[in-house]
């Protein structure tokens, strides 16, 4: 099962996150608290593929992100018919310069998922999956009006894809 790179927030940022998910979840829109393993946080992905190298090198990478801010600017969409509901994280220079360096210190690792690559990745925090096209409008509208948050970095984490395991990532050696 493939693994990801996340990072997960304050615990201010953490709650009001949650309290979005609930928002869906009363309003009869399933959440990323209640998809697939459901053991999910509220997370920014850096990196996904079949197996990530956990090195000196990533830890370092990763050690950039430390207290960094981060701003979730509104509400986006990845389209399709199983459309995706996120919160758009701006792409400060600081997130993408450890989103490359990340990816620098991973190297070549087998069959990464290449919307998650520099380049092509976009920011964002993922509020709902598999929408389609009633369900998504509904979720704008238990969403609205949406308040710009700033969060911060606390941790970053190795994650197990198919089961939400997560083996936290020393921040604070690096």
């Amino acid at each position: 099962m493939a693994k990801s790179l996340e990072m997960f927030f304050d615990p201010d940022t953490n709650a009001a996150i949650e309290e979005l998910w609930a928002r869906l979840e009363r309003g009869g829109v399933s959440s990323l608290a209640t998809f697939s393993h459901r053991r999910h946080r509220p997370h920014v992905t850096l990196a996904v593929a079949d197996t990530l190298p956990i090195t000196a090198a990533v830890l370092d990478a990763i050690g950039a992100s430390r207290g960094m801010q981060v701003r979730m600017h509104g509400l986006g969409v990845f389209p399709g018919t199983d459309a995706v509901l996120f919160l758009g994280i701006t792409a400060a220079s600081s997130l993408l310069n450890a989103h490359a360096e990340v990816h620098r210190a991973i190297g070549d690792c087998p069959h990464p998922w290449e919307h998650y690559l520099p380049g092509a990745w976009v920011p964002h925090l993922t509020l709902a999956m598999n929408l389609d096209g009633a369900a998504l409008s509904r979720a704008i509208a238990l969403l609205y009006p949406f308040t710009v948050r700033q969060a911060v970095i606390a941790q970053v984490g190795l994650v197990d894809v198919g089961t939400g395991d997560v083996i936290p990532l020393d921040l604070a050696s690096s």
